[in-house]
């Protein structure tokens, strides 16, 4: 057994500070994993399991924490991890989840292990573990109410991980010249090497900071905010401007006055929303009738561009600094005859079906996935009899499923027969952006998909996949997660 030893009493501060730098740790690595790679229950969980395991570890089998092999490891880790933060859209899904999960289960190997090395007698153990669940709670209000308010990125991942470096730095130190709240489980070493060791870890950390905060790199970059649903950033270059949430492109706009009107990047000619539009044109007569459009997710508000004047459109966007970004920083809105409502997309038209009756769209566009954060509950059996509510007879639905670590399409196969809906799927390539653009086209009308504008590879797109049928129940992310990168997505 591991000798129990009296602990000053600023010893409190330690058990305070290493059980809110775990906590800390826990949940920046779990926003990173989420909100910059993707969002699904199996990924939430494994920054959960690491941290509940070396929680197991350090209390029941205390002596597998030794600091000569857990900070070596630590530091690399952070090598690791900095890499998958700055390069993750590079990298398979599988990597990012290692390169995440190392640094989490190191780092907490630490904060765990050092927190029972400096546990005091029997008869403070109470204080003991309070002092333990206050910490976390601190961790916890640090991480998830302090940290999105000051940082505009999630710069508490970073934060965490210096902390760690110099918690453990600074109790080996004092083990080393055998102060009264040393580690006496751990002989001290040569302070030299555990020190370098230290350094070494903080090095890609500082160089990460460094990079966020070099003039250089916010040339351009018009605005940067983060609230409850990740990040949000504007971009300027000479040609064009353009929001990204997270890692991930939402829309832009061109700036010299000929090409402002231009649908841009994923809208762009020969993508699925041009498609779309034509089929419904081309069923109008000359004189003009008006389209009424629905869309869930607001983007820049781009999609405007593919509209008439005459047109009705009604923009669904859970996130509120997305549109403060759209009118502010992008001249697609405010435009006549369209309306945002901000809400989740699904409880607005379920609430909005109650109230009002159906909106009868002829056109209803999806457009929530491209982000790394599927929203599973708008493509689930139940949410589509709603969309299918407020479509007219004639309408469609479009989805744009393109996304780098999801393929939606097996999905969709299965709610398209489930339906009874016809479908095509338009594969567009934008060689000016290099980006590939995946688009799905459902309607109660099977005339709809009969013109020469659809080919029959695009009609039969389903044809021999495997389906992938979610409920309100029963939505496993699981089975149409693509564990390598996308190539062009």
């Amino acid at each position: 057994s591991v000798e129990q030893h009296p602990v000053a009493f600023w010893g409190l501060y330690f058990w305070i500070a290493l059980s809110a730098t775990g906590s800390i740790l826990l949940i920046a690595t779990s926003n990173v994993l989420c909100q910059e790679v993707a969002s699904f229950p199996f990924l939430w969980l494994l920054p959960l399991i690491c941290y509940l395991l070396t929680l197991i570890i350090c209390f029941d089998w205390p002596l597998l924490y030794r600091r000569w092999f857990f900070q070596p490891a630590f530091a690399a880790s952070c090598f690791l991890a900095i890499i998958v933060y700055h390069f993750g859209t590079n990298i398979g899904l599988i990597g990012q989840s290692i390169g995440c999960c190392a640094v989490l289960f190191f780092g907490c190997m630490i904060c765990h292990g050092e927190l029972y090395g400096l546990r005091p007698n029997v008869g403070r153990l109470t204080t003991f573990y309070l002092a333990i669940s206050f910490g976390g709670a601190i961790g916890g209000i640090l991480a998830v109410v302090v940290a999105p308010r000051i940082f505009n990125r999630f710069f508490e991942f970073h934060v965490a991980l210096l902390l760690t470096v110099l918690l453990s730095a600074l109790l080996y130190g004092l083990a080393y010249f055998r102060t009264e709240v040393a580690d006496r489980r751990a002989k001290p070493g040569n302070l030299n090497a555990f020190l370098l060791v230290s350094g070494l870890a903080t090095v890609p950390i500082v160089c990460s900071l460094y990079y966020y905060f070099d003039p250089a790199l916010s040339r351009g970059i018009l605005f940067q905010g983060r609230n409850d649903y990740g990040l949000v950033s504007v971009k300027e270059t000479k040609i064009y401007r353009i929001m990204k949430s997270g890692s991930t492109n939402h829309g832009g706009q061109f700036l010299t006055e000929e090409l402002r009107h231009q649908p841009f990047a994923y809208y762009s000619s020969g993508s699925g929303a041009e498609r779309a539009f034509a089929t419904l044109r081309e069923r109008q007569s000359e004189d003009g009738g008006s389209l009424k459009v629905g869309v869930i997710g607001l983007g820049t508000g781009s999609l405007l561009n593919h509209g008439r004047q005459a047109d009705h459109f009604r923009f669904y966007e859970i996130n509120p600094m997305v549109e403060h970004v759209a009118d502010q920083y992008f001249q697609y809105l405010p435009a006549e005859n369209s309306k945002v409502i901000l809400g989740d997309g699904r409880i607005e038209l379920e609430r909005e079906l109650k109230s009002g009756g159906s909106h009868q769209f002829d056109l209803l566009f999806l457009d929530a996935f491209s982000s790394d954060s599927i929203p599973v509950h708008l493509l689930t059996s139940e949410c589509f009899d709603v969309y299918l509510e407020h479509l007219n007879e004639k309408g469609i639905i479009i989805a744009h499923i393109t996304n780098k670590f999801v393929d939606l399409k097996p999905v969709l196969a299965a709610l398209a027969k489930a339906k009874g809906l016809a479908s095509v799927n338009i594969e567009h390539r934008n060689d000016e952006f290099k980006i590939v653009t995946d688009w799905i086209l459902l309607s109660r009308d099977e005339k709809t998909f009969a013109g020469d504008g659809f080919d029959a590879k695009q009609k039969k797109w389903a044809r021999g996949m495997k389906e992938v049928i979610w409920t309100d129940d029963n939505s496993s992310v699981l089975p149409v997660v693509n564990w390598n990168r996308r190539a062009g997505h």
